[in-house]
């Protein structure tokens, strides 16, 4: 019986040890969007404790996932916790900014607020000149990256993004670049065109010579980015006409 007794205290100081570094131990984060539905995609989010921000869990993470609108952040994952440590979750675009849930020895926490992310929807349009004639290879820019390229049909999209305001720059070689204030809703249907100006083709006359400074007659000229060759003349001068404006 003593035998016993003292193995069952063994057991239960084990189990209490266990607890206090960091056993398997879920929180969860109900999350909807604007209009009140669960999202589908799992949102970008980062979590620590207390002010550990160094030591983050993320998607991915081991042990935690998203399912149904809500993202299980399993805290057993951590190297420590204990009762009482501070869990934030940051979730990207939500409203709180950081979620933040006092951990228990309970069989699970759950956050009791509620987090609201924006709408997501899609964006989908064409890239087109001024007598709407498609643009392959255009480029949509969205806060300095590449956003998108248009396909061979001058397409892009549709892809998903968040219903607000952005300011989209579209270049293409040969075109003005282009940038324009676009309003994305809610909608499932959001197209837009974006039309861009031809820029007129300009003119270069060069002059070839030998080291005497003498003309060389036939020399040939070739420009990376165009399938022209030219020669030329007597005099050592060849004029290309017709070239796009840009750098070569």
């Amino acid at each position: 019986m003593r035998k016993m007794l003292l193995c069952l205290g063994m057991l239960m100081i084990m189990v209490v040890g266990l607890f206090a570094v960091g056993i398997p131990h879920p929180t969860y984060f109900a999350i909807i969007d604007t209009d009140g539905n669960k999202p589908i995609k799992e949102p970008v989010w980062t979590a620590w404790l207390n002010d550990n921000t160094a030591n983050s869990l993320s998607n991915g993470s081991a042990g935690c996932l998203f399912q149904h609108g809500i993202v299980a952040v399993q805290c057993g994952t951590f190297a420590t916790w204990t009762a009482g440590d501070i869990l934030h979750i940051q979730i990207e675009n939500a409203t709180p900014a950081i979620a933040d849930l006092t951990l228990t020895y309970a069989g699970f926490d759950l956050y009791s607020g509620e987090i609201v992310i924006p709408t997501q929807t899609t964006f989908a349009g064409n890239v087109l000149d001024t007598n709407s004639v498609a643009i392959a290879g255009a480029e949509l820019y969205l806060n300095g990256s590449i956003w998108a390229t248009a396909d061979a049909n001058g397409n892009f999209g549709p892809i998903e993004i968040i219903a607000e305001t952005y300011s989209f720059t579209v270049a293409a070689k040969g075109y003005y670049e282009l940038t324009e204030e676009v309003i994305v809703t809610e909608t499932t249907n959001n197209l837009h065109d974006f039309t861009l100006t031809e820029i007129p083709p300009t003119s270069l006359t060069f002059t070839v010579e030998n080291e005497q400074s003498k003309p060389i007659e036939n020399a040939e000229i070739t420009i990376e980015g165009t399938d022209g060759l030219w020669h030329t003349d007597v005099n050592g001068e060849c004029l290309i006409e017709n070239l796009a404006e840009g750098s070569y």
